[in-house]
């Protein structure tokens, strides 16, 4: 584990940075890559990714918190999954990034899987509106 900011200072979350139209792009994409490498290389979902578990340092993003992410074999996996992607989606709406995915796209982009048949089943309404 390592220090992430400069002079002492931690570098600041996600949703405190002050990010310009690109870099807020940038960090859109990165998010999305490294949720999709998390998932399809490691095999793991984070499980309580949000705009409070990402640090923006040197014009990237940070996941912290990993240590509660699950394997994605376990049972709530895709469940925690689709919050995920809820939480994500919802920030970048928040800042008005302009075409960015679903939340059910993002889902399906990172599992292949079909977001809108799964919903009846065990995932409690994930993507209902707060």
């Amino acid at each position: 584990m390592s220090f992430i900011g400069k002079d002492h200072l931690a570098a600041p979350k996600l949703k405190d940075a002050r990010l310009s139209d690109a870099e807020l792009s940038v960090a859109y994409e990165e998010v999305v890559d490294m949720m999709y490498k998390m998932y399809n290389e490691a095999n793991l979902v984070h499980a309580d990714l949000s705009e409070y578990n990402i640090l923006w340092y040197d014009g990237k993003c940070w996941f912290i918190d990993v240590a509660q992410s699950v394997e994605s074999g376990h049972p709530s996996a895709l469940e925690f999954l689709m919050r995920d992607c809820y939480n994500i989606i919802s920030f970048f709406t928040r800042r008005g990034l302009p075409n960015i995915k679903t939340k059910e796209e993002l889902f399906e982009h990172i599992t292949s899987l079909n977001a809108q048949s799964r919903r009846g089943h065990h995932f409690n309404g994930c993507f209902k509106t707060k």
